[in-house]
Formats: structure tokens, sequence, C-alpha cells
């Protein structure tokens, strides 16, 4: 897998996991609608760099990625009960960052 696919990877990762808790495991008091909305927001950049055909989505997905990174870091750190899946969603927005980094070094 190239660095651009392992990019991809953990945008999906990081999905699944927000899915997975705010969905699944914890939903919030309004229901499992709310965890989804809750869980998809961060991403609102890059399904409109996707609609609307912009160039760089991985760009886009950065800025959902800091989102996840910051709630991640702060949920491991805050909450004891939730500590597994805000690392989870921590590590698996530092495998984004590692492989765009990659990603912009091959290219230079």
């Amino acid at each position: 897998m190239n660095a651009a696919q392992w990019a991809w990877a953990a945008v999906g990762a990081t999905l699944l996991v927000r899915i997975g808790w705010m969905v699944l495991w914890l939903p919030p008091a309004g229901g499992a609608l709310a965890g989804l909305a809750a869980a998809l927001w961060p991403f609102l950049p890059l399904a409109a760099a996707l609609a609307f055909r912009l160039t760089g989505p991985l760009i886009y997905a950065g800025i959902a990625m800091l989102i996840c990174f910051a709630h991640g870091v702060m949920e491991a750190v805050a909450m004891p009960t939730l500590r597994l899946a805000g690392l989870l969603e921590t590590a698996a927005t530092l495998v984004y960052f590692v492989a765009l980094w990659q990603r912009s070094r091959v290219k230079q």
C-alpha cells in the first residue's frame, strides 16, 4: 500500500471507531441518530470536497482528523471508562498524519 492508501484507510478506521463509539457503544441521550450526527460532523469538509470534486481531498480530511485527534486524546485522558475508544481514535489519526507526511515526502 502506498501512503495515500494508508491515509484513506486511516480516515475509514477513524470513521468506524467514531460510529461504533457514538452510535453502538455509548449513544447520547438523543438516540442513535444524534450519535451518528455527532460522529460524522467533523467530516463535512471532506464530504464537500468529494461532492464538488475539489483537489486534495486528503487535506480536507485532515481538518476532521485534527478534530478527532483532539477528541480522542481528551477522552482518553479525562474518562477512564472511554480510554480504549479514545486511544483507538488517536491511533487512527496518527496513522493518517504519518501517512500524509510520508506522501508529501515522496512527492518532493
